[in-house]
């Protein structure tokens, strides 16, 4: 709450990882197809599908470069798991954090890619 121009109260609310990763669960993706919500630093807070190595807890190398560059876009990228995707994200300006759907790029050709990208760009008024 702000008054005469100062913060007097602040509210933050921080419901568990679970929620997270339950709602991803609930897309019912096509196989091969990759969700992640990461915060701020690019640390995974829920991934569809799960990281089979816990310690992997930071996005690609090569989607945390896409990231640096731009708040959204769609390029290119290697999974953790080192399957070509293409990946498309968008990062929220208040709080940092970031959704990106990846989809294997042996799937995508021709017209299937263009849909694939309309489909994923719709996806981004669900989050």
């Amino acid at each position: 709450m702000i008054r005469n121009g100062d913060v007097i109260y602040d509210l933050y609310f921080f419901p568990p990882r679970t929620v997270f990763g339950d709602m991803l669960t609930q897309l019912a993706l096509p196989p091969g197809w990759i969700v992640s919500i990461f915060d701020r630093k690019a640390h995974h807070v829920a991934r569809i599908p799960a990281l089979s190595d816990p310690g992997l807890t930071s996005a690609a190398e090569s989607l945390q470069a896409e990231m640096a560059k731009s708040e959204e876009a769609i390029a290119p990228t290697l999974s953790l798991e080192g399957t070509p995707l293409l990946t498309a994200f968008v990062r929220s300006r208040e709080s940092g954090w970031a959704v990106a759907i990846g989809i294997p790029a042996e799937t995508l050709s021709g017209p299937a890619r263009q849909a694939i990208v309309v489909t994923v760009m719709v996806a981004w008024d669900w989050f």
